[in-house]
């Protein structure tokens, strides 16, 4: 594959919050920690007073960014490299060992992301056995550059990923998205993760977790390939900070719905009550924490918004 490393389109706890409002979705808890290293640990705390940037679009502003200070991001697990990503044109027709999703459309232009979680010489190979370093780990991108914000403003985060139940392999293979949220001190606060999950090769269950995979507990919510749009929105209610997690489809050309997290209180790890929005600071970074299936995934439009905006960005 003639590789891109641009970044130039974007291409996972201790568990939710019980009562979580979720179509077709169960709750989940765990205390596990992931077991790769995360971005937080590569980026230096620095409680610059700083707010998100009101928009970043990282189509358009990706030079600069991913997988910032820990080296190339081209997958190589025995020095710690996260996995790659690749600029190709719409309908790439390469995908992968298992032939995930090849010919795929871009939304809203010519070009888009293709992520994996391996290094370049095994590239679209799938998982090595056993895992090394940061093998199947996708890449991450720091907000703005630095991943360091501390203060905490209402804003959105909206990333796409292409789904393809019936080419994701085995079932548990999994893609995993993951939001960080910032302290008021600009360093890591918690991973917001949304777990997508193969299911019989006819759907992919969808699991809202916190710091760490949650092992593939939901139920099946998004059957039939297609692009799924994912929306992490952070509100300030009442001084204190909440998340929404909202997933969607298209389908029979209308915005639909297909899991969401409801409105749940943001608490950091150690806590146990929802936290001031003094506590908080701004979007770290977006990172694929987990990225195991046998090809490339076409993934893009990654964005930050300051507000709420439930739908996200529209690519």
């Amino acid at each position: 594959m003639n590789a891109l490393k641009k970044g130039l389109l974007a291409t996972a706890a201790a568990g939710t919050a019980a009562g979580l409002a979720v179509l077709g979705i169960a709750s989940t808890s765990g205390a596990a920690v992931h077991p790769r290293a995360r971005p937080h640990a590569l980026h230096a705390a620095t409680a610059t007073g700083t707010a998100p940037a009101a928009f970043q679009d990282v189509n358009t502003n990706a030079a600069k960014g991913w997988c910032h200070g820990a080296g190339p991001c081209d997958g190589n697990g025995a020095a710690g490299d996260f996995g790659t990503i690749d600029v190709v044109p719409s309908k790439f027709s390469d995908g992968g060992f298992g032939n995930y999703a090849p010919f795929t459309a871009s939304l809203g232009g010519g070009h888009m992301a293709a992520v994996d979680g391996t290094g370049d010489v095994n590239q679209r190979q799938g998982c090595p056995t056993p895992n090394v370093g940061e093998s199947c780990t996708g890449p991450y991108y720091l907000f703005d550059g630095t991943g360091t914000d501390s203060l905490f403003k209402s804003f959105t985060v909206t990333n796409n990923v292409y789904l393809s139940p019936s080419t994701a392999g085995p079932d548990g293979t999994a893609i995993d998205l993951d939001s960080e949220l910032n302290t008021s001190s600009g360093g890591f606060g918690i991973d917001n993760v949304v777990e997508f999950c193969a299911q019989g090769g006819t759907s992919f269950s969808v699991t809202f977790s916190h710091n760490s995979p949650a092992g593939c507990s939901g139920t099946a919510a998004v059957t039939g390939a297609g692009w799924v749009r994912v929306v992490w929105v952070y509100s300030n209610v009442s001084g204190f900070g909440y998340l929404t997690e909202n997933v969607w489809k298209t389908v029979s050309g209308v915005l639909t719905k297909v899991a969401t997290s409801g409105p749940q209180p943001i608490i950091l790890p150690g806590d146990s009550s929802a936290e001031p929005v003094s506590a908080l600071g701004g979007p770290g970074y977006f990172w694929l924490p987990t990225e195991n299936l046998a090809g490339l995934v076409p993934d893009t439009n990654l964005a930050l918004q300051l507000g709420q905006h439930p739908q996200g960005m529209v690519p």
